[in-house]
């Protein structure tokens, strides 16, 4: 029901436009083009290494901004269903889930196509993928019902949530790259272990790029997946039966 649902909201949502889903695929296609050689250039990154690098955590990035803008207002959109009763929560969340997910698999036609330019091929490392994009999942479902209550509760936390992953666009090495000099030590390594969207987006973009993945990355994202589990699992027997009060 939830994939279906969210399957036609996506067609329908480009259902009278001119190229259709493929403005899924334009801008985050531009933004590399435009940005993949700019800022290589100012920065004196080769574009082999760099524009590889911005593609895949774009792409990643756009997942796991859609999860997170959306979280807060989950149940202020699907308020009329509540309303009937006898919803499952959890097809909320998974809708929610399966519509970003859709927006990504377009999207990752732009990562296929980087790769075969710059002549990427496959490794071993893509079985890392597997537990990255799990852990990944975790995160969106513990994300989605944990901002999903707070945000029925507090309207303004949907602004919040949407600045601060501006701020984190910014701040999380997308756009720019770690240099070998801004290692374990200095200000740069010891924000990245503070920072949760590192160690979310870097085991999955290692392993499509082949680059080594960080240990502490894979602790401190299990470690946050079951944190944020338990926090999700505590919220939802307390307040799942408020949440229709407070849309």
């Amino acid at each position: 029901m939830w994939m279906y649902s969210a399957w036609i909201t996506f067609l329908l949502k480009y259902r009278k436009t001119f190229i259709g889903p493929l403005w899924i695929i334009a801008g985050p296609a531009m933004f590399i083009i435009i940005l993949g050689t700019l800022f290589g250039n100012v920065m004196g990154h080769d574009a082999r290494d760099f524009v590889p690098h911005l593609a895949v955590g774009l792409v990643f990035w756009g997942y796991l901004n859609s999860i997170a803008t959306s979280a807060p207002r989950i149940y202020l959109q699907f308020r009329a269903s509540l309303l009937q009763g006898h919803v499952n929560h959890m097809n909320l969340v998974m809708r929610t889930i399966f519509s970003s997910f859709v927006v990504f698999i377009h999207q990752a036609v732009i990562i296929i196509a980087v790769l075969l330019i710059y002549r990427i091929t496959p490794t071993a490392s893509w079985l890392y993928f597997i537990p990255a994009a799990a852990l990944t999942l975790l995160h969106s479902i513990w994300v989605i019902v944990v901002l999903g209550i707070l945000g029925a509760r507090y309207r303004d936390l949907a602004e919040v949530v949407e600045m601060v992953m501006r701020i984190a666009f910014l701040a999380t090495p997308i756009i720019w790259k770690v240099g070998e000099e801004q290692g374990r030590g200095s200000i740069v390594g010891v924000y990245l272990v503070l920072n949760p969207f590192y160690h979310v987006i870097e085991p999955m973009r290692g392993a499509i790029l082949g680059t080594p993945i960080a240990a502490q990355s894979w602790i401190i994202s299990f470690m946050i997946a079951l944190v944020g589990l338990a926090l999700a699992e505590v919220l939802y027997r307390k307040y799942r039966h408020l949440v229709v009060l407070w849309t």
